[in-house]
């Protein structure tokens, strides 16, 4: 079976040549932003996973996350139906691509996803909540894989299998991460734009996938941020305008902000307003 941790553990050193060799090509003033975007990578770069409302308070309440298969075991155990029809049902269209990345990697069923983070408010599209884990997991043992974007869109082939050659390319461990995003993003970096660099580090439109075996647990979680605005939005329902009509869609929308807010002070999970989109 294909270790996807142990193939990325091995590409450090050819991921160091790629760098230097792309540096020792630019002019002096390029490859000292080039360095410069991969030391914000290193020193300010998290693995970021985002949630909607219901499967954060989840989280926050039982005290551990639950991937897609640890998800359906328990509710085959709630429920007495198959394991396989619950994953089929919640993925739709997706089971088989999904299925088929997962179960090509020893202990696949057993991963987790994310985004290398570092600043921004991630991949909004997986839900508004952006859950900060903190590196220390990260680099106290071999748990994590980071590849170039989203893998069911990058790395599997029109037959339906799973692109090797692209994987053993990409693999990247997490002593390495900076690396891999400077040589990622070299064309889109400029030294005017720093304060975008967050954006173009991880954002609905592309970023760096992490995936990892680590378990996940609020004692793990460094921080979770939101988008200034929906803070706003969302602490005036909540707080000053209690008795503004609100369809019941939203009105459960500021409820559960309010159940989240509680839930990380208990946690002592600070939340972070952001404008970074």
């Amino acid at each position: 079976m294909f270790d996807l941790i142990e193939i990325a553990a091995s590409n450090g050193k050819v991921l160091e040549h790629r760098f230097k060799l792309l540096k020792s090509n630019m002019a002096p003033d390029t490859a000292v932003s080039l360095q410069s975007f991969a030391d914000f990578v290193f020193s300010d770069g998290r693995v970021a996973m985002n949630m909607r409302p219901m499967p954060l308070m989840s989280f926050l309440v039982f005290g551990l996350h639950q991937n897609l298969y640890e998800w359906a075991r328990a509710r085959a155990e709630e429920s007495s139906r198959p394991v396989e029809d619950l994953i089929r049902e919640r993925l739709g269209d997706y089971y088989s691509r999904r299925t088929t990345f997962d179960r090509h990697f020893k202990n696949g069923e057993a991963l987790r996803y994310g985004a290398l983070n570092a600043g921004g408010l991630g991949v909004r599209l997986y839900g508004d909540y952006c859950v900060v884990l903190h590196i220390r997991q990260f680099e106290q043992s071999n748990v994590v894989a980071y590849l170039r974007s989203d893998s069911l869109k990058t790395y599997l082939l029109p037959s339906g299998l799973v692109d090797d050659a692209s994987l053993q390319r990409d693999a990247t461990p997490h002593s390495h991460r900076h690396i891999f995003a400077a040589i990622k993003y070299e064309p889109k970096i400029t030294p005017s734009a720093e304060v975008l660099w967050p954006t173009l580090l991880c954002s609905g439109a592309d970023f760096i996938e992490a995936v990892f075996l680590a378990q996940v647990t609020p004692v793990e979680v460094e921080s979770i941020r939101i988008e200034k605005r929906q803070y706003q939005e969302l602490f005036h329902y909540a707080y000053q305008n209690l008795r503004e009509k609100l369809t019941d869609e939203r009105r459960n929308l500021v409820e559960a902000f309010v159940l989240i807010k509680r839930l990380m002070r208990q946690n002592n999970i600070p939340l972070e307003v952001t404008d970074n989109a």
